[in-house]
């Protein structure tokens, strides 16, 4: 019987609201308009797609002049990342939605997003962004594990054609008796014994990768995690509460505030949570990402 390994990744929701206070900014007038493929192209995001609202020129724009006011590693986060202009939000005041599912991660913008932030950087595109960058181990400890099931599921491939090739041999020479025979299927038994053993490393090296992914996402759903960038950011933010009410409702929001505001309203969070500030100005949150 073929062994067989599966993952399919669990839904990932995050849901943003936009802030009460737009950061002030000038957007790029019409003329300078950014072309979805052009976007794709020059920051290393996936699709710029239309959902079920079309993007206008000039919230290609404003997404354009969000994307260029992002850190290269920033940017790493969502690499391949689709951004998709939704229509009406699964919940009322919903400007923007990261999700991750079988189908790849997304960020969809919602029109909430542009008709109470027309400045650039856009504060709901660069919460959403914030998801994406606190769930960046998660993505590359899924990747890992994804490369050790293709790679059991290849030696198990490769296992099973020797299978096929030895019994071919076996029956050869059960027919013909013949000293060469004998020694192709004995070849083929030596190969078939080394194949299982490391079929067998593959199939546990898939398994712990398994246990890795399960061991990273409860880190990344906890409330109080031990190790990941949440748990750096909650070492940042002390006994403070969140800079926004909405940031308060779990801390993968509160830091998708808090980085949405220290790229929209820098000043704001320096006055609000200083060590948020500056652990945010020294990389912190990305110091994970190569």
């Amino acid at each position: 019987m073929k062994r067989r390994a599966r993952y399919t990744p669990p839904l990932l929701v995050c849901l943003g609201l936009l802030a009460l206070a737009a950061a002030p900014g000038l957007v790029a007038s019409p003329a300078q308009a950014a072309t979805a493929a052009g976007l794709s192209a020059e920051f290393g995001v996936g699709r710029v797609r239309s959902g079920a609202r079309r993007w206008s020129s000039g919230e290609l724009t404003l997404l354009d002049g969000t994307l260029g006011a992002l850190h290269r590693r920033e940017l790493k986060a969502v690499g391949g990342v689709d951004f998709v202009r939704g229509g009406a939000p699964r919940r009322a005041f919903g400007a923007g939605l990261f999700s991750w599912d079988r189908r790849g991660r997304r960020i969809t913008i919602y029109s909430r997003a542009f008709t109470e932030g027309r400045s650039s950087p856009n504060w709901t595109v660069v919460h959403e962004v914030g998801h994406a960058i606190s769930a960046w181990e998660l993505v590359l400890e899924r990747r890992r594990s994804q490369a050790a099931i293709d790679a059991f599921n290849s030696s198990v491939t490769t296992y099973n054609d020797r299978v096929h090739a030895y019994n071919a041999a076996a029956r050869t020479f059960n027919t013909t008796q013949a000293p060469r025979d004998k020694k192709q299927a004995d070849r083929l038994r030596g190969e078939l014994a080394v194949l299982q053993t490391r079929m067998q490393e593959a199939r546990t090296r898939a398994v712990n990768s398994k246990r890795a992914v399960r061991a990273v996402t409860r880190q990344f759903r906890s409330a109080r995690p031990r190790d990941g960038v949440l748990a750096d950011y909650r070492a940042a933010l002390g006994r403070n509460p969140a800079p926004t009410r909405y940031g308060r409702t779990s801390l993968r929001e509160s830091f998708a505030e808090s980085f949405a505001m220290y790229r929209c309203e820098p000043e704001r969070l320096r006055r609000l949570l200083p060590s948020v500030h500056a652990w945010f100005k020294a990389g912190g949150h990305i110091a994970r990402i190569p």
